[in-house]
């Protein structure tokens, strides 16, 4: 039996129910690809294959590039990536396995980073006019091309120092504006377009990636702050801001991953005005989900979005959270709204939007940002310090983590909350929020659940 066959025959047994079987296909397996006849599995990423068995070749010769590509001869490196793209365009017209295709990209993007930036360059063309080039509504095409830019992006991020610097400046730079540009149409589309939420979350993904590798233009100013964003590419920025309100969740998860990565990214020389208007239209997008968050069914992913991104906000700009954006007022509000859901993770975004923005002295704030903030604030802030309903002791209760919920209650107070409403709050008598009907005496709390409050306030400050 021939090494194909026989490499074919193992993969096959190591899915299959025998053990003894799958050992020992395990043990050549193993022994096959670490020698120089494992690449001849490409041979197997053929249509008549077996899925499993193409999913298993690509995936080893994957982990040969990693480790041995920079071995094998230039001419047959050359004509490695041939064959592999040729299997890959195969696909833009014929309906084929999803995962298969997205580890034929990662595989073409691993031999484009092996090789350098000049390999780099060829393939982010390759994708941009794999895109530019289909007819419209050939989604195979846009899929893979979204997927190789996604996986080049990737692998230059995962690339030493060095190397990373190289390949994007030189690899990835130049065609940046394209494919940003190639974003913002898939973006532009697929949101007005229903049935389209995985190519819009892939696109997402894909331009998350991009903003990631701190790009520049050849003046050395950013490509991807908010302001550059906002002023070079205005479809991609208004479309990212119009994800904001999407309606999937894996829509929703990408763009509050995106819009990190974005406030996250360097000013990049651009002025400051510019970077102002472009977080106040992000402002705005955050706060058309207003509605969207009250009622009777509360999509806890906007949630998570909205507090994920306000917060980035506030960690970009707490100047510009607390006196500057026209939109500061309501999104401290929507940040409240979020915070009253009652979701341990959406209100520790709120309470790191909180740490931003007490980072600016009170009197420097807006007039509401000041006490009638931390009024509202206690509010609702002391739900997410209650035991949970029912709860007795931790040892029987299995729907929370003890440890967890210590420290959020005292990030909660010390960081962000309890403790600045101290020092902003007039004195008076402390009235715990909504509980009919009160206390005789508004000092003493008359349950449970109101007295270790009261005592973790009390000696967390302390």
């Amino acid at each position: 039996m021939g090494s194909i066959a026989a490499a074919q025959s193992a993969i096959q047994a190591l899915y299959g129910s025998d053990s003894a079987l799958r050992q020992a296909a395990n043990a050549w397996l193993t022994h096959y690809a670490s020698s120089e006849q494992g690449w001849e599995c490409m041979q197997l990423l053929q249509g008549g294959v077996a899925p499993e068995v193409q999913f298993f070749s690509v995936n080893l010769i994957i982990s040969k590039v990693r480790h041995a590509w920079r071995q094998l001869q230039p001419d047959t490196r050359q004509q490695i990536q041939s064959f592999v793209r040729s299997k890959l365009e195969d696909r833009v017209s014929n309906a084929s396995n999803r995962l298969i295709t997205q580890r034929l990209c990662l595989l073409l993007a691993a031999m484009a980073a092996a090789d350098g930036a000049e390999a780099g360059a060829v393939l982010v063309n390759h994708a941009v006019q794999l895109k530019t080039g289909s007819t419209n509504g050939n989604q195979a095409a846009s899929e893979i091309a979204l997927d190789l830019l996604l996986k080049i992006a990737e692998e230059a991020a995962a690339l030493d120092t060095r190397r990373q610097g190289s390949f994007v400046h030189k690899g990835m730079q130049p065609q940046a504006p394209a494919v940003f540009g190639i974003l913002g149409r898939v973006l532009e589309t697929c949101l007005a377009t229903p049935g389209q939420s995985g190519t819009t979350a892939l696109a997402l993904k894909c331009t998350q990636a991009w903003l990631g590798l701190s790009l520049t233009d050849s003046h050395g100013r950013s490509m991807c702050s908010p302001g550059a964003l906002q002023k070079q590419q205005s479809r991609l920025f208004t479309s990212l801001n119009a994800s904001i309100c999407a309606v999937d969740s894996a829509v929703i998860d990408a763009a509050a991953e995106t819009f990190e990565v974005l406030l996250e990214s360097e000013e990049g020389g651009f002025d400051e005005e510019a970077d102002w208007r472009a977080m106040s239209a992000i402002a705005q997008a955050l706060l058309a989900n207003q509605n969207a968050l009250q009622g009777g069914e509360v999509e806890s992913d906007r949630a998570r979005l909205v507090a994920k991104v306000g917060a980035a906000l506030a960690d970009r700009s707490p100047e510009g959270v607390a006196q500057n954006l026209p939109e500061a007022v309501p999104l401290a509000e929507l940040m409240l709204t979020c915070l009253s859901l009652g979701e341990r993770r959406v209100a520790e975004f709120v309470i790191d939007y909180l740490d931003s923005l007490s980072t600016v002295a009170l009197a420097e704030r807006q007039p509401q940002l000041q006490q009638p903030l931390y009024s509202s604030l206690l509010q609702v802030l002391f739900p997410h310090m209650q035991f949970p309903q029912g709860f007795t002791n931790w040892e029987d209760w299995v729907e929370d983590d003890e440890e967890a919920f210590n420290r959020f209650r005292r990030v909660a107070i010390l960081g962000s909350a309890a403790y600045p409403a101290c020092a902003v709050l007039p004195p008076a008598p402390v009235h715990y929020p909504a509980v009919q009907p009160p206390p005789t005496n508004p000092l003493i709390p008359d349950d449970f659940q109101r007295l270790h409050e009261l005592l973790a306030i009390i000696s967390n400050i302390a």
